[in-house]
């Protein structure tokens, strides 16, 4: 999108998207804590599940030719000030986690560890896949630009948070797992609605916007791999 683009949908981005995460994101952390968390995972679980899948939705309105039209313009709003809310979300997340880890390094030490790994990312994307992707550019190949797009994503991204997911206790305690997922998609599903009909649209558009949002998105698995060790459930 265009930076003039943007500045037109400012009044949405900043109302709009943020009247929604903050709204979801207090009624998440309440049933969090109904649930028997403590309030930091609460938070933590609830932040998470609040950001929606920007990548899904935006194949959805894409498919269906709405990505320009008004209701869809709101729904991007959101879902750009989700992405914006990611950085300092993530950042509350590490303040949230002790000063030592279970592992005895310190929280210096898990800083250099991860600049050092975003310095290494950044020099990768630079002198690796630039390179790599004017090569495919340059022969005009779509599907072959899109299939290495995919295949970096599926390596930087999904491969290394989902080989950090526990998935022995997804066995043990699935069902748990299941219904707080169930009730999650059904209160983030009531605030989207409810934060649309306050402010101003239509029945319509509000429940188009929730059948599109209820779902969580690919942070809540990170959040979920960086949680604070110190902010165990009470139960």
């Amino acid at each position: 999108m265009h930076p003039k683009r943007l500045w037109s949908l400012r009044h949405q981005i900043f109302g709009l998207g943020l009247a929604q995460v903050v709204a979801c994101g207090a009624l998440l952390t309440g049933v969090g804590m109904l649930a028997g968390l403590s309030p930091a995972v609460a938070f933590v679980a609830a932040m998470g599940f609040v950001m929606t899948s920007t990548a899904t939705v935006m194949q959805i309105l894409d498919e269906r030719g709405e990505t320009t039209t008004v209701r869809g313009q709101s729904v991007v709003s959101i879902l750009l000030l989700e992405d914006l809310a990611i950085v300092p979300l993530l950042a509350i997340v590490a303040l949230l986690a002790p000063a030592e880890a279970a592992d005895g390094s310190s929280i210096w030490q898990r800083v250099g560890l991860a600049l050092a790994a975003v310095a290494s990312l950044t020099a990768a994307g630079r002198w690796l896949l630039n390179p790599l992707f004017h090569v495919l550019a340059a022969a005009h190949a779509r599907d072959v630009m899109t299939a290495a797009a995919l295949l970096v994503v599926l390596g930087l991204f999904f491969l290394s948070v989902g080989m950090a997911l526990n998935l022995a206790i997804f066995a043990t305690h699935w069902p748990q797992v299941v219904g707080g997922v169930i009730a999650f998609m059904l209160v983030k599903a009531a605030g989207i609605y409810g934060v649309g009909r306050v402010l101003g649209a239509r029945h319509e558009d509000a429940l188009h916007r929730m059948v599109l949002m209820a779902q969580g998105g690919e942070f809540d698995v990170v959040r979920s791999t960086a949680r604070p060790t110190r902010c165990s459930p009470r139960s």
